[in-house]
């Protein structure tokens, strides 16, 4: 079962405007930590518009106290929503203290603001109480675990209060409408929690008989706590919310192990919740650290498992094909680039030319044999030259003269003589 936080009405997380239309109730008998805070319309002193504020991180949230009277209006805000008339319940018989006036349920995990803002007839009020999320600061705040709580460990002897003792406690109703009780001596109920102090609460029933038990933090010395003597009791009265102990620890990890020594005649010890302070290294079960809200309140709606998985695969599928991606666009930039050199060294061996030989037939002329180079394109390409006062130092660029070659006698001999050579 999942803890809850409660705001006193006496807490300063509850911020109250108008404070002389509200009027603080001390010694209330069956109220948490006997004090409740009443709504005056009377009290006209002041212009200030009266209102109750607070704000939390959670999931649902309650107003308990005693019953309201039919001519009570009131409407509320939240997160800046406009004003809205809040939904009273109504009882027609109910007991004084501990009803459930109010609530709202299925709110996402963000951070809200609850105004509560009077319209007409006066009312009162108890606490506060809200589950929290995984997003709730747990530091000095007021948790609660309910009899039936998964974390209080009882021994045998103890029983679940049947429908007709519940509604016998005409003072106040438990907090979620349970009790467990035990005549039962030396039945025990042992808890674990993370905090700053820890208290035990049950109700009592005025009768006669004799009621004690004993409790030890942390495996200490167990301290006696003796609830009625045996004296003669004038009425079979109940009181809820009554604080069986209380405790100050050291901030860190506790164990309480609590244990029944006496109970007489119709005696029985009822335990109705125990609520100890959070620190900061407090933390929720993992039923409690994230509920799973089915609607909302405002505009942020939270994620189920399966949407949180989708959202991670989808994730991967993109990562991977980032990364495919990148290698793709490097491959296709290596090659364009690969062609691109190809290209140009292609150009650059066509436009090179190659040496070509002329020869001139003979004719009737002298006649020689003229070598040359000639390009495939007609002239030799000759390099670019850059601006002479632009340039280095150096000499500027001359093209190598063809070396030289013999081409014959200018002149062609004379025809053949006979006379001219001696037998």
């Amino acid at each position: 079962m999942t803890p809850r936080i409660i705001y006193d009405d006496a807490d300063s997380d509850i911020i109250i405007s108008g404070r002389p239309h509200w009027r603080a109730n001390t010694g209330v008998a069956s109220a948490y930590r006997q004090t409740t805070t009443t709504y005056d319309p009377v009290n006209t002193t002041t212009g200030l518009k009266p209102q109750l504020e607070f704000f939390f991180y959670g999931s649902d949230v309650a107003i308990y106290g005693p019953p309201v009277a039919d001519n009570v209006s009131i409407s509320y805000t939240i997160d800046g929503s406009r004003p809205r008339p809040l939904e009273l319940i109504r009882y027609s018989s109910a007991p004084q203290h501990g009803l459930k006036l109010w609530g709202l349920e299925n709110l996402d995990m963000s951070y809200h603001d609850i105004e509560i803002i009077p319209e007409s007839g006066s009312f009162s009020y108890d606490y506060i109480a809200f589950t929290p999320n995984r997003l709730t600061q747990l530091a000095r705040k007021r948790l609660i675990m309910d009899d039936n709580d998964s974390e209080l460990q009882y021994s045998s002897g103890w029983t679940s209060a049947s429908n007709t003792t519940i509604q016998s406690i005409t003072s106040g109703i438990p907090y979620n409408n349970s009790l467990k009780g035990t005549n039962t001596v030396s039945a025990s109920m042992s808890f674990n929690f993370t905090g700053s102090s820890v208290s035990v609460f049950g109700s009592l029933n005025q009768q006669a008989g004799r009621l004690a038990f004993s409790y030890s933090v942390n495996n200490s010395v167990p301290e006696t706590v003796t609830l009625f003597t045996g004296a003669p009791i004038a009425n079979n009265s109940w009181y809820s919310n009554r604080e069986l102990f209380h405790k100050d620890l050291v901030p860190g990890k506790h164990s309480v192990n609590l244990q029944l020594l006496e109970a007489t005649d119709s005696q029985m010890l009822w335990v109705d919740y125990v609520a100890f302070e959070g620190t900061s290294t407090t933390t929720l079960t993992a039923t409690s650290s994230i509920p799973t809200p089915t609607a909302v309140s405002s505009s942020t709606n939270p994620l189920g498992t399966g949407q949180i998985a989708a959202i991670v695969i989808v994730a991967l599928i993109l990562f991977f094909c980032c990364c495919f991606g990148q290698k793709a666009v490097e491959y296709g930039q290596r090659r364009r680039r690969r062609s691109t050199d190809e290209y140009h060294m292609s150009e650059t061996a066509n436009n090179m030319g190659h040496p070509v030989i002329i020869v001139v037939p003979p004719s009737n002329q002298p006649s020689a044999i003229i070598h040359n180079y000639i390009s495939a394109a007609g002239t030799m390409p000759r390099p670019q030259m850059t601006d002479p006062s632009q340039s280095s130092t150096l000499p500027a660029y001359q093209p190598p003269n063809p070396p030289a070659r013999d081409a014959g006698p200018v002149e062609a001999p004379p025809p053949y003589n006979p006379n001219l050579y001696t037998r």
